[in-house]
């Protein structure tokens, strides 16, 4: 890499990814999801949709930017079809290398649920910009990707779905996705870079870049994944259920209890909020779906409030259905291996994503053959890890070819 590990450090040090709602973790059973299906050939996924513009929107950035563009992309639905995604690709003051640069796909964690939380949208890309700074540090074209585009709507608080559903919140799969695709739509618009990529994101984006790693193998075909890195990976959320029956919430998972049961009623059509969200939790659902930094001290409030009765299944068949669909959003994802090796970390004081959660999902990737490198950091709480040089460490290694460290047998 170009940039010296001292500059590439101290972004590090600085970088502090904001991720104030998320989602919780478990070990329990549940029917594993069918494999995802065949992508639809009406449009090749990675292929650009309009013209790519330049953006001037992140001054911030300019000290390690020689340029940043806004891109549109196809991208491929869990179930086949075609989707569009938004995405920024910024490339380094850096010369790039003999074989072009490598490329860092970052996926975003979750920033809200109503249609203007699309981090592209804000200058600081609602606390990504740290992240983005400090791969543009190290030598890589970034891609930042966005969930991809689809018709607006809502769950209906009182009963079903709507016809119009927004992406579905943690689905891995599409999710996935999204970051592949974003690196071949990269390709596209810096002839300079190579096939060579890494996968990093934080909460949402941890389980994200997670996916990816799994699906690079089928899916990924033409690129070189070198490894991903998962920071409080919002691994496998069905614990919640556990918790929402037993009233044993934190604040955090309440404040968070919306935005999952949002992206589940937008992947399941017949989804009843009204059997998981009751009184005062239901009356100001639109409050926990705003963008990450609004109304914080409101959703907070409400959710502290709020009985545990207003978060209870209204049945046994109601928590065993929603155990079940939160199951299909779960990584390690039961039908692909992972690819390359993985890179997982965690704070101990977590309180949206009990450490032990992070642990159980990966000793099922060990299980499933994944070389995994866990890092725990004492006293940290969610998403906002100070992780000091380690994961460049582990990116330079990766791309160096060195063996990497592996934690499962250990676990």
């Amino acid at each position: 890499m170009s940039v010296g590990r001292t500059a590439a450090a101290r972004l590090l040090a600085s970088m502090c990814v904001a991720a104030t709602t998320a989602v919780v973790a478990s070990s329990c059973v549940t029917s594993p999801p069918p494999d995802v299906a065949t992508p639809s050939t009406s449009a090749t996924p990675g292929a650009l949709v309009g013209t790519p513009s330049r953006d001037n929107g992140y001054p911030a950035l300019d000290d390690v930017t020689r340029e940043i563009t806004e891109i549109r992309y196809t991208t491929t639905a869990r179930d086949g079809t075609s989707r569009t995604a938004n995405g920024v690709v910024f490339v380094p003051r850096d010369a790039p290398p003999r074989d072009g640069y490598r490329i860092a796909a970052v996926a975003h964690p979750n920033t809200g649920a109503s249609s203007d939380c699309a981090p592209t949208s804000y200058p600081g890309l609602l606390g990504s910009l740290g992240s983005v700074a400090y791969f543009l540090a190290a030598g890589y074209v970034v891609v930042f990707t966005e969930d991809p585009v689809t018709d607006g709507g809502a769950t209906d608080g009182e009963g079903t779905t709507s016809n119009s559903r927004p992406h579905p919140f943690l689905e891995p799969y599409s999710g996935a996705h999204t970051m592949i695709d974003g690196v071949r739509a990269t390709r596209r618009v810096v002839a300079t870079t190579s096939s060579d990529w890494v996968a990093y994101g934080v909460s949402q984006g941890g389980q994200a870049s997670w996916a990816a790693n799994q699906l690079a193998g089928t899916y990924g075909g033409g690129l070189r994944l070198l490894g991903s890195l998962s920071v409080s990976p919002s691994a496998d959320l069905r614990g919640l259920v556990d918790k929402m029956r037993a009233g044993t919430l934190s604040v955090a998972q309440r404040v968070a209890v919306p935005v999952v049961l949002e992206g589940v009623g937008a992947a399941f059509p017949g989804f009843r909020m009204a059997d998981h969200l009751h009184g005062s939790m239901a009356a100001a659902r639109t409050v926990f779906l705003s963008c990450t930094g609004d109304q914080e001290a409101a959703k907070v409030g409400i959710a502290t409030a709020a009985p545990a009765s207003d978060f209870r299944p209204s049945s046994t068949a109601a928590a065993d259905r929603l155990r079940d669909q939160l199951g299909q959003f779960a990584v390690p994802l039961p039908s692909a291996r992972a690819t390359a090796p993985m890179f997982v970390a965690y704070g101990t004081d977590d309180t949206l994503i009990d450490p032990e959660w992070t642990v159980d999902a990966v000793r099922r990737a060990c299980r499933d053959g994944a070389v995994v490198d866990l890092r725990v950091v004492e006293g940290q709480p969610h998403g906002t890890l100070d992780l000091g040089p380690a994961p460049q460490d582990w990116v330079d290694d990766r791309a160096a070819g060195r063996r990497a460290p592996n934690s499962c047998p250990s676990l």
